[in-house]
């Protein structure tokens, strides 16, 4: 008896195809999106400082997290296209926030980012690949110190087309900061002396301390010594603004007058010689401000570290060995 031959299904005989993702794929890309978020941040907060509506604590903290971002992607992005095509993702959105400005500017600004940011990649990831161990510190080092001399150019390069002598580079409000923090410091040194009162205190501070040690002085009664340091006071004034060629009041605050005064000196430079003014401030700056980079740089390097510890304990990375028994970080 024919039984006949049983039909068979050639197509559920052939395993569908099953696309497996590398581990960490959808942390990759997290971590890649919040990383052009920050530079986004970064530009946002930046043109906001322009206007003085976001203090220096705010605008360093988010570039303390863009350098934090970029130090890790050279530990885990290992594709270095792919990391360029970030960085570039980077520049883009970090501009939209400065279309008021000329072409040329935005293209130097990113010409820039691109350049400081990729030598720092390239020389970040020589020193992980000559490396058998990942050491964090020596390898984020390079990235971190080039993407500062980067950001401090292209931060100044935005900064001069609204350059003008009352903010010079800070607003009142924090040079105030900055003049308190100073004054209290000298305090320590000379504390009979009034650095941050008014100008007129100051002045009586000064003539005191000048006073104190003269025989004369200390033979007069206390009434006729207040006489004497306030017309003595009043002489300082005197010469102080003939001296600076400013009017000085000395009911005003010494920091005000110290922060007029330079804003007097600085309009006269500019107006004396013109561009080539503008273009020795931005220098000047320019190596101010990378000297304090370098003390940014360790610091944004060891919370890196910190953030870097704090993923492998969390397990979100992990370290592996390579054949060539060579150590790298990847996503769990």
């Amino acid at each position: 008896m024919d039984l006949g031959t049983p039909k068979q299904n050639l197509i559920k005989q052939i395993p569908a195809e099953r696309i497996i993702r590398p581990p960490g794929f959808y942390k990759s890309i997290v971590f890649d999106v919040c990383t052009v978020l920050s530079a986004a941040a970064l530009g946002y907060v930046y043109s906001l400082y322009l206007q003085n509506k976001a203090t220096p604590l705010v605008f360093g903290s988010v570039i303390a997290v863009f350098g934090i971002f970029s130090a890790l992607q050279v530990f885990l992005t290992k594709n270095f296209a792919r990391r360029f095509s970030i960085l570039v993702l980077e520049a883009f959105v970090f501009i939209p926030f400065f279309f008021d400005y000329s072409f040329e500017l935005l293209v130097a600004v990113v010409f820039f980012f691109l350049v400081f940011a990729t030598l720092g990649e390239v020389a970040s990831r020589r020193a992980m690949d000559n490396s058998l161990q990942v050491r964090f510190l020596a390898v984020a080092r390079p990235v971190l110190t080039r993407l500062t001399t980067g950001i401090v150019l292209i931060l100044i390069l935005l900064y001069i087309p609204q350059w003008n002598p009352e903010s010079i580079f800070l607003s009142e409000n924090a040079f105030q900061g900055f003049f308190d923090s100073a004054a209290g410091g000298a305090n320590k040194f000379y504390p009979e002396v009034m650095f941050s009162g008014s100008f007129k205190e100051l002045a009586e501070s000064l003539a005191r301390l000048q006073l104190a040690g003269t025989s004369v002085f200390l033979s007069l009664s206390p009434a006729s010594q207040e006489q004497v340091v306030r017309q003595t006071a009043s002489q300082i004034i005197e010469s102080v603004s003939k001296n600076l060629g400013v009017e000085v009041s000395g009911g005003e605050s010494t920091s005000k007058i110290f922060y007029n005064l330079i804003i007097a000196t600085l309009r006269g430079f500019h107006d004396r010689f013109g561009q080539w003014f503008l273009v020795g401030w931005a220098v000047a700056v320019f190596f101010v401000a990378r000297g304090f980079g370098t003390i940014f740089y360790w610091a944004v390097g060891l919370c890196a570290f910190i953030v870097y510890e704090l993923l492998l304990a969390i397990d979100f990375i992990r370290i592996t060995g390579e054949s060539r028994t060579h150590e790298v970080v990847e996503f769990t």
